[in-house]
């Protein structure tokens, strides 16, 4: 195994390497990379702790000089270093969601060009959400800073800070570039993981600048998954009268740049280019030579203008002092662990405390109950005898602190002992609380997820609109157009024809099934032999119907189930008593347009198919009620016991005998687990294992049963 990257017998190059080794390992660790714990770099995390020296207050503004000269005596990379990081925390530049910082005076836009006032001229302090930072700061470490004294080595915040905060860090052989989340959707994503042990499979970004987000489902999941992805931001654009007007920008361009590329490229039709945007917002106004030339306008500008961009995701973090790459649910996942650790040793130190001052307590509490010896106690000490090795002689055994803890106290003090049995009993109560988190940190995390949710209600909302519009091009001979993909509806008739519609409630005589998805997407469905077909949205004209027999080339077909084609996974129940899956991932990413699988599902489907379930929709047991030969039968089985064969495949929900002639009539899901089922007067027992209850009664409410069997019973 090699551990160098040169091995050769230069010297002069090995020093070379090792210290361009030593650069990079700089620049990642303690410049550009944000750390997973508080999603800050070193710089902005100096600043924070710069103004706790300062002891700055929300609304109590300083200048910001002042807030870069504290800074700078701990983060030696010039003042100019430190401003830029400086202006971008502030709340009204724009850059952050959540920003720790407010502002007063002109520290520049996140979507604009314009360059902020200089330092001088601007006044700086923390929002109330930087308490956040530093609530549990005791529980953190602290190492050596850069240039002396020590420093946190991160910042205890009481939220997934990395996740909200948009970091982008570009060091040496390594970028970053965190996607930017909404506070409370990250607050719930972390509350469901932490009370059901289950990471979300997406979380969709928002970016301070507004704007649309294409809802890119996939890219969403490979993000969450990989922390790898693409993400297609927008800006917000209406047209008014014979005026486009941008109102928003795509998070990481200007304004000013937009306006400038309309400019160049010189559109036909455009007749002026203005910025009109002021301290309301932002407004960018392309006047067109009359409102019929706004649409053909406006799709030349979304081609090539910058109001709609593609970010990479790439999320980078520093853990346990070196840079790894994590999807959301890892990062969540480490943030928690983190977080559990800073929180046990706060409370161990403070228990620690708590005990001290508890046994100091105790020794007081039993001297001033006994009125004879507490008098000849402060006898001896008014008199400035040796009142210590009385307490030593009087209680046997008590410690040097407790002895000069007792000695401190003022003489009145001796006739307060109320006072201090209720200090001792809200001692207790402390002890106990700080003992429970240590026990179980995620008490304290939900606790303080809950505080966050009530203390910035109605603040930090989403900024960004989420929309299933794209906007794609293609080349067609020598010319480019633009292809949205807009919400529709395609509805299948019983006779076998396809419509796609924009109404989504259309009219359409005979529909059996209508599924919402956009006009370029793929539905997926398949036929009563089992043979899957696949429809591209782009094949299908708007208010045509297009039969399917002949899309695909069966002929005549009987269509069992049709869906968007989405990656997810579905189960398929049969009335016989079997399963099957389905996981549509498989044609996700696949280019070829192919339309016809013949070898799909089981044929079984066109006989026994009873329904088909997106995964997400099965609860953790399923019950079956079925009619038997001799009566009927109540099943219950865990569902994630089910053999997963292929999609041609069916696994059966009873095990052992045989189940010839058992027909299911009712099923159900529950996530509450059956301890017992009482069954016709009669309590059998269910032990977590697959069961079948044989039931000779003639007469059974399937209702009542079904209500019963769905929500678990105990």
């Amino acid at each position: 195994m090699v551990d160098k990257i040169y091995s050769g017998e230069s010297e002069g190059f090995s020093s070379l390497v090792e210290g361009y080794i030593s650069y990079a390992n700089e620049v990642i660790l303690r410049r550009s990379v944000p750390h997973i714990a508080d999603g800050l770099k070193p710089v902005q995390r100096r600043i924070l702790d710069a103004s706790r020296s300062l002891k700055a207050k929300p609304d109590q503004m300083q200048k910001s000089v002042t807030f870069i000269g504290e800074t700078i005596k701990r983060h030696p990379h010039g003042d100019s270093s430190i401003a830029s990081a400086m202006y971008k925390m502030v709340d009204n530049n724009g850059s952050m969601n959540v920003p720790p910082l407010q502002g007063q005076g002109n520290f520049g836009q996140a979507w604009s060009s314009s360059s902020p006032a200089d330092p001088r001229y601007t006044n700086v302090t923390v929002d109330h959400i930087t308490e956040e930072f530093y609530r549990d700061i005791d529980g953190v470490q602290f190492v050596e800073g850069e240039i002396g004294g020590t420093e946190p080595e991160y910042l205890p915040v009481t939220f997934p800070n990395i996740l909200t905060c948009a970091t982008d860090g570009i060091a040496v052989g390594v970028a970053t570039r965190m996607p930017n989340y909404n506070f409370h959707e990250v607050l719930d994503y972390v509350e469901s993981y932490i009370k059901t042990g289950v990471l979300g499979d997406v979380l969709i970004p928002d970016y301070p600048t507004g704007g649309m987000i294409v809802n890119t489902q996939n890219e969403f999941r490979k993000i969450v998954a990989t922390g790898r992805g693409r993400i297609k931001l927008r800006s917000h654009i209406e047209i008014e009268g014979k005026d486009i007007v941008i109102k928003s920008v795509p998070y990481g361009n200007t304004l000013e740049q937009i306006l400038n590329n309309i400019k160049k490229a010189e559109i036909d039709g455009v007749t002026e280019v203005s910025n009109l945007s002021d301290f309301d917002g932002i407004r960018g106004v392309v006047e067109c030579r009359s409102a019929a030339a706004t649409e053909t306008v406006l799709q030349e500008i979304m081609r090539n203008t910058g109001v709609q961009k593609s970010i990479s995701i790439n999320m980078i973090s520093v853990m346990n002092n070196k840079p790894v790459i994590n999807g959301v649910r890892v990062v969540v996942n480490n943030w928690v662990e983190i977080r559990k650790a800073a929180i046990r040793k706060k409370f161990r130190a403070a228990l620690d405390g708590v005990q001290k001052e508890l046994t100091n307590l105790d020794y007081f509490i039993r001297l001033v109950e006994d009125l004879p010896n507490r008098n000849k106690y402060l006898e001896l000490v008014v008199n400035g005898k040796d009142a210590d090795a009385f307490l030593v002689n009087y209680f046997g055994q008590i410690p040097e602190d407790a002895v000069k803890w007792i000695f401190d106290r003022r003489a009145k003090e001796f006739h307060k002992g109320g006072k201090y049995r209720a200090r001792r009993d809200a001692l207790l109560e402390d002890k106990e609380l700080y003992e429970s988190y240590v026990r179980d940190p995620k008490l304290l995390i939900l606790e303080d997820i809950q505080r966050l949710r009530e203390t910035y209600k109605g603040k930090y909302q989403r900024l960004t609109e989420i929309t299933n519009e794209d906007v794609q091009f293609r080349r067609v001979a020598e010319t480019e157009y633009v292809e949205q993909n807009i919400e529709c509806t395609y509805t299948i008739t019983d006779e076998g024809y396809i419509y796609k519609t924009r109404d989504r409630n259309p009219n359409i005589a005979n529909a059996r099934f209508q599924v919402q998805a956009g006009s370029t997407d793929t539905l997926v469905g398949f036929d009563a032999e089992g043979r899957l077909l696949r429809v591209y949205g782009e094949d299908i004209s708007y208010n045509k119907g297009v039969y399917l027999g002949a899309y695909a080339g069966t002929g005549d077909a009987r269509w069992m189930w049709f869906d968007k084609l989405d990656g997810r996974t579905h189960m398929l129940i049969y009335k016989d008593g079997y399963v099957g899956y389905l996981d549509t991932s498989e044609w996700v990413e696949n280019k070829r347009k192919v339309r016809l699988l013949d070898k799909g599902v089981s044929p079984e489907v066109g006989e026994q198919l009873l329904e088909v379930l997106p995964l997400e929709e099965v609860g953790k047991q399923m019950w079956v009620f079925s009619n038997t030969p001799s009566g009927y039968a109540l099943g219950i089985a865990i569902t994630e016991d089910f053999i997963r064969k292929g999609r041609k495949s069916r696994t059966k929900i009873y095990n052992g005998a045989n189940r010839q002639g058992y027909e299911i009539s009712a099923y159900g899901f529950t996530d509450n687990p059956f301890k017992a089922v009482q069954i016709c007067g009669k309590v059998e027992k269910f032990l977590g294992q697959v069961k079948l209850f044989d039931i000779e009664d003639d007469q059974v409410d399937l209702d009542a049963l079904g209500a019963i069997l769905n929500q678990g019973t105990y």
